[in-house]
């Protein structure tokens, strides 16, 4: 199950829908939690701890720190992304940086506007932020790591990986969304002394709150300012919480007065808490989209916290630690090799589609690209972004290097692209309780995909939601509905928001009637609290080889705990499923409909099993002669072991083809059945054909009427 970690006073978080010089009135957005969870740590020792920090700083500003000396701080940037708008450019954040560094040496000409009462107070904290140009480990990098994971979605502290030493890097997590919808929280160094802390300092903030081009703006473009203040001890304006205009409040600076906080920018008079003093609305400790400055006591705090060995904040600008980082003022610029790394715009195809694979090499910008791309038109490629025809089904490899001057680097993703059959792998009516599959012969289920960590034991699984991820659909004999054997995922230890998902076989649906797509499901959570249920099974359904998904389904609550609330691993017992039923109509009546099942944890999810996969109903021919064929079993080690169940109303003509993987035809023969039921061997309409080991498709139609399109494995 997912760590859940401190939430104190000092994640104080922002919610700023923008940040400008304009006066505009803005609603009070929510913001992080301040109330301690108690499993991991003592509230009164935190508060100890946040004493003696105020204390010190406290001295620190008393005696104005006793240094104007130019503070420099390395820097890394981890972007936390699925290859979408989040995975912001470099020149995004090398304008951040820009940012912040007028910001924190008072070069922001914005001070102009500053209002009279405060004007002469503006503060210079004379800190330098540099991207780092040293990785831990002492490798050339450009300071920013991008990183592959569903976190980005999540935007918690669980959402921090890769974290480097927080007493050598600050560690900026740029996210595509935050936990409560915030724009980004920090933590004060007190908050952060030793255990968890040490693994989660630093900021974490949106996307569109990084510098002011790119999915940013100029309104978002003062949040990171905002957090590292409070990276550095500074609380909100108003005191420690993040409730502006709530009730009049102070932060324990004499040249800060009290305020109930903004969240906008005022036009009249700001005396609220003292009539005739005006309030500091332009800080940039506040809500009101229009900071620009810290005080002078806020100033020397911060510079006070970095001569701190609180959280190793003293450390950051020593010299030989900016030598270690590669940001000292007589270090030599590097250029660093590439870090191979690329995407697909489209993963899951139609034969004969073409996409573009897109470079999205990092740490050092590439200047030549060599393309490898199984059964691809093109199969080779010197493009940075080359296009791409793919005709044969199955899974393609593809790998790119990347060079520049400094070196070169390979990235090669085993299953990278699925390239659907032209025809449906299964034919109408199907019952699948995943008894005749082991851990590798599950052939007709949509294996891991690429950007995942490849589940290569099961091709039943899909991507497990395309990270770096605990948890994995897997077949297990732990529990199951009937016979021995279900899907489980481990969801006990995935943490809240992450999607598992798997991709049924392609069904014929086209001669289904009065049918439905149904499962058996069983899962648990582990807490007995309504609020913290969160868990979710959504089952979508396309029938374009995944190019949209349509949702037809949605499990929670009541109805999807079946398992009701167990503490520990849960494994259902026979009264412990449900069952899930999609009506098979409208859009899906046709020939080629995969369905996606999809689980999203939350932070108390248990283990989640699924069974029996079915598809439910009658079958009948385009004409009034209904007739229902079903093959088994499947798969089977010898051709002859295949049995055609055919039941007629009336005499029929059918005819039976069987092609190898490549469509190549084997076989074409005629039967002719009578009404009612028959078996047919399969072997005996071979006519001598030597099959070997291996996937083949076999079809039985009546006329023009296809009765049966349905993959067999040999074994």
């Amino acid at each position: 199950m997912k760590t859940l970690y401190l939430k104190v006073m000092g994640i104080l978080a922002i919610s700023l829908v923008s940040l400008s010089n304009t006066a505009q009135d803005k609603s009070n957005f929510s913001c992080g939690n301040l109330t301690p969870d108690s499993r991991f740590v003592d509230y009164s020792d935190y508060l100890k701890n946040r004493k003696a920090e105020i204390d010190l700083i406290k001295q620190g500003v008393q005696q104005k720190s006793g240094d104007d000396s130019l503070f420099v701080i390395p820097v890394v940037f981890h972007i936390l992304h699925e290859y979408g708008p989040e995975n912001i450019s470099d020149a995004q954040i090398l304008d951040q940086m820009e940012i912040l560094n007028r910001d924190y040496q008072k070069l922001n000409l914005d001070t102009a506007s500053v209002v009279p009462a405060f004007n002469t107070l503006i503060g210079n904290p004379r800190l330098s932020f540099r991207l780092a140009t040293i990785d831990p480990n002492g490798n050339c990098t450009n300071g920013i790591d991008r990183i592959y994971t569903q976190e980005t979605n999540i935007g918690d502290d669980g959402a921090k990986m890769h974290n480097w030493p927080r007493s050598k890097y600050l560690n900026v997590w740029v996210v595509k969304n935050m936990e409560n919808g915030v724009a980004g929280y920090a933590y004060y160094p007190s908050a952060t002394i030793s255990g968890f802390g040490a693994y989660i300092d630093g900021v974490i903030i949106r996307h569109n709150y990084i510098g002011s081009i790119g999915t940013s703006s100029v309104n978002n473009s003062r949040a990171l300012t905002h957090e590292i203040g409070h990276y550095l001890s500074l609380p909100h304006v108003w005191g420690d919480n993040n409730d502006p205009g709530q009730a009049c409040g102070d932060d324990g600076f004499q040249d800060t007065p009290a305020t109930k906080g903004w969240n906008y920018c005022p036009t009249g008079a700001t005396d609220i808490c003292n009539p005739g003093i005006e309030e500091n609305y332009q800080n940039y400790m506040e809500y009101s989209y229009c900071s620009s400055m810290f005080t002078q006591e806020q100033t020397a705090a911060m510079r006070a916290v970095l001569h701190l060995p609180t959280a190793l904040r003293d450390n950051l600008w020593s010299e030989a630690n900016l030598i270690a980082t590669g940001v000292a003022d007589g270090s030599t610029p590097q250029s660093c090799a590439p870090i191979a790394d690329f995407y697909p715009s489209d993963d899951h195809l139609c034969s004969g589609e073409t996409i573009t694979l897109f470079d999205n090499s990092y740490n050092g910008t590439p200047t030549s690209w060599n393309w490898q791309i199984e059964n691809g038109s093109p199969a080779t490629s010197t493009d940075q972004h080359p296009m791409v025809t793919f005709s044969e089904s199955g899974w393609h490899q593809v790998s790119l290097t990347v060079s520049n001057a400094s070196g070169s680097d390979s990235k090669t993703i085993t299953r990278s692209i699925f390239v659907e059959d032209d025809f449906s792998q299964i034919t109408g009516v199907h019952a699948d309780d995943l008894e005749d599959y082991d851990a590798t012969n599950i052939y007709d289920f949509y294996p891991s995909s690429n950007h995942a960590e490849e589940n290569t034991d099961l091709a039943f699984v899909v991507l497990n939601g395309g990270t770096v991820n605990v948890a994995n659909w897997q077949l297990t004999d732990e529990a199951s509905f009937s016979g021995d054997h279900a899907l489980m995922l481990d969801a006990y230890r995935t943490n809240g928001g992450m999607k598992d998902y798997f991709l049924t076989p392609s069904y014929d649906l086209s001669l289904v009637k009065g049918g439905f797509f149904t499962f058996k499901y069983a899962t648990a959570s582990s807490t007995s609290a309504i609020e913290e249920m969160t868990e979710t099974i959504k089952v979508y359904s396309s029938t374009n080889c995944g190019d949209t998904w349509i949702p037809r389904l949605t499990l929670a609550g009541t109805e999807l705990y079946t398992g009701g609330q167990a503490g520990s691993d849960f494994y259902p017992t026979s009264d412990q499923w449900g069952v899930a039923s999609i009506p098979i109509n409208g859009s899906l009546t046709t020939n080629q409909v995969r369905f996606k099942i999809e689980f999203t944890s939350g932070d108390y999810a248990n283990h989640v099993f699924i069974d029996d996969i079915a598809i439910e109903g009658t079958m009948s021919a385009a004409s009034d002669e209904a007739v229902n064929v079903n093959l088994y079993p499947n798969p089977v080690d010898h051709i002859n072991e295949l049995t055609l169940d055919i039941n007629s109303s009336s005499e029929q003509l059918l005819s039976v083809e069987l092609f190898d993987i490549t469509g190549k035809q084997l076989v074409k023969t005629s039967i002719k059945v009578s009404a009612g039921n028959q078996t047919i061997a399969m072997g005996g309409l071979m006519s001598g054909t030597t099959i070997s080991n291996g996937i083949y498709l076999i079809v039985v139609k009546s006329g023009e009427s296809r009765l049966l399109h349905q993959k067999v494995m040999v074994k």
